[in-house]
């Protein structure tokens, strides 16, 4: 049995052996080819409930890599959507099922109908995908005001360059989600949302900021804060080490400059330690507000 389709692009497919149905995820499998899985309906349908209940007939939304259609059957009908797919079988199917416009095509260059407020779905999970389709998410929303929700899978959010890189556009956010979601899962995913905010937070992270700093910390000092010195507490010894470095007499933000090494924002909780550290023995303040070691 065959049942045939229509693109949106004007091609006729055949898609044999295909029935639409509710359970469409189930039925079109993943697609580990691109480290792709499909989301099934009810947890679609949860996730819109619980991250974009604001929605309304004003947001237009969009589904970077729709699939079947799970998240545009799980937006409320009142609200605006469309998906975009490369799949042109998923592509048709997906505008059948759920009555959505769907495009057929590369949703990072892709010409939309209108400008979106929010982009939900469970994109492609390959790290270059993740990383463009976020790069054109920030093309398209306006500031101030959109949103990004993808499943993804966790080591994607584990490093600290990408994540430190997204949060220079991005407020972040992580939920954590069950593997059994998708089965025969062997990674951890997340939900984790983007918002174009003038003042971004990260929440579910810690200790990315420090773990990227480390990297452009010279080496010396590098070697110090991650293996420490015997019998001697760890900023001590780091300031102690910057002060030899800097002849034995150095300002605060000559001494900030060297710990920081390349790091083009401040660490403040790293400046914190260090003026704290300063308080105690063994160094001591100068009237021209340099930093020594005590004699």
């Amino acid at each position: 049995m065959s049942v045939h389709l229509a693109c949106m692009q004007g091609e006729l497919l055949s898609f044999p052996d295909f029935q639409p149905t509710s359970n469409a995820a189930r039925q079109c499998g993943a697609r580990r080819d691109l480290e792709q899985f499909f989301t099934p309906e009810w947890a679609t349908v949860r996730l819109v409930e619980e991250f974009f209940p604001h929605l309304t007939s004003a947001d237009f939304v969009v589904d970077p890599g729709c699939g079947p259609g799970a998240f545009l059957k799980a937006i409320p009908l009142e609200v605006p959507a469309i998906g975009v797919e490369m799949d042109p079988n998923l592509a048709a199917f997906a505008r059948e099922d759920t009555g959505r416009d769907v495009i057929c095509g590369d949703f990072r260059t892709v010409v939309l109908p209108r400008v979106p407020t929010a982009i939900i779905g469970n994109p492609p999970w390959g790290v270059t995908a993740v990383h463009t389709f976020l790069g054109r998410a920030a093309q398209l929303l306006p500031d101030e005001q959109g949103v990004v929700g993808f499943i993804l899978p966790a080591h994607r959010l584990s490093y600290s360059g990408p994540v430190c890189e997204w949060a220079k556009t991005w407020s972040i956010h992580q939920t954590m989600l069950p593997k059994s979601l998708f089965p025969r899962l062997s990674w951890p995913v997340v939900f984790a949302q983007f918002r174009k905010e003038r003042v971004r937070h990260m929440v579910g992270f810690f200790l990315f900021d420090e773990a990227e700093a480390l990297k452009s910390v010279p080496g010396k000092l590098r070697l110090l804060l991650v293996k420490g010195k015997r019998r001697t507490s760890l900023w001590r010894a780091v300031v102690e080490e910057v002060l030899g470095t800097l002849g034995g007499r150095a300002s605060l933000s000559q001494i900030y400059s060297l710990v920081e090494g390349r790091r083009p924002r401040p660490i403040p909780t790293w400046r914190d330690t260090v003026r704290r550290v300063l308080q105690e023995r063994p160094f001591t303040r100068h009237d021209d507000g340099t930093w020594a070691l005590a004699a």
